[in-house]
């Protein structure tokens, strides 16, 4: 019994290591996109909407959807806008050069 407990409690300090990781990543990025920029922010830090100028001086409200694999699985994105938005995703980006492709 006591080796059942320990296996959990070490899956527990695991989730735990790596969702404290995640919100780590998360507000680096918010911070590189500027939280004078962000509109919401959800409480798993899951979802998160943006409000950006494109070039004609137009305000856009961008959401952005993070799986907890983020950033190995891309974000989901939504905006008001009249065209499709196609990202373009690598284990290397960041949520500045989603903002950035979307402008």
């Amino acid at each position: 019994m006591k080796f059942s407990l320990d296996c959990t409690e070490q899956t527990r300090c695991r989730e735990l290591a790596m969702s404290s990781d995640f919100y780590r990543f998360v507000y680096s990025e918010i911070e590189e996109v500027g939280w004078e920029n962000l509109v919401r922010l959800g409480e798993d830090l899951t979802s998160l909407s943006f409000r950006v100028l494109d070039k004609t001086g137009a305000v856009h409200i961008l959401e952005i959807l993070l799986d907890k694999a983020y950033p190995k699985c891309p974000p989901t994105i939504s905006a008001d806008v009249p065209y499709i938005f196609t990202l373009e995703w690598s284990i290397n980006s960041r949520l500045k050069d989603v903002v950035q492709q979307f402008l």
